[in-house]
């Protein structure tokens, strides 16, 4: 699928959301406070998050219980965006919602003709019934800190380098949701598409971030 240096050595297998640049950003950001003359106050703990697309990681980082263990007050998470290049977006209380599965189940052999009966014939119902087992909550992004944060980053950056935005992929879901259910926090988003380059934002078959 790609061409680029970066190209999954695993065929068939490809990763388009950017998450080489997450954790090289998290690394960056740890390195940079370590060497940092300023004292910090208080701690802060990088957690980098493994299998956030098929939504096992945050479970699972969980199910460790070292999470528990350092019992942060506060949880903040970035992920890339197909917004322009540099602009961060933040998200005050709903930011992704639920996710479930569920299986419908037509009446009939064959799908098609069950939907076309159905349609000539309301008295004709299928039925719906959840698949237990998987699913997560909607992520809600803590008010108080998305703001706080927000406003702080356009006093720093410049208020056109912060967008506002709730529910930026409403289809989509994220497992971070479930590190929100341990304490408040945050997801921000980082832009990372410049058509004029040819950079796409994530997630994109041919995704490219600088």
């Amino acid at each position: 699928m790609f061409d680029e240096g970066f190209t999954s050595r695993v065929p068939g297998v490809a990763h388009l959301c950017g998450h080489d640049l997450h954790t090289a950003i998290g690394v960056g950001i740890a390195r940079a406070l370590a060497r940092s003359s300023e004292p910090i106050r208080g701690r802060m703990v990088f957690l980098f998050q493994p299998a956030e697309e098929n939504a096992q990681g945050a479970r699972a980082m969980l199910d460790t219980g070292l999470v528990q263990k350092l019992a942060p007050r506060e949880f903040y998470a970035l992920h890339c965006s197909p917004f322009p290049t540099g602009t961060i977006v933040v998200s005050p209380g709903y930011g992704q919602p639920r996710q479930d599965h569920i299986r419908i189940v037509l009446p009939g052999g064959d799908a098609a003709a069950a939907v076309a009966a159905d349609h000539a014939d309301r008295g004709r119902r299928g039925r719906t019934r959840r698949v237990p087992g998987w699913s997560f909550p909607a992520m809600v992004n803590s008010v108080e800190l998305s703001t706080a944060a927000g406003r702080y980053l356009s006093a720093a950056l410049g208020p056109e380098s912060v967008a506002w935005a709730q529910a930026a992929w409403p289809f989509n879901g994220e497992d971070f949701a479930l590190c929100l259910n341990e304490a408040p926090g945050a997801m921000f988003y980082l832009g990372v598409a410049d058509a004029v380059a040819g950079m796409n934002g994530a997630p994109h078959p041919r995704f490219r971030g600088r």
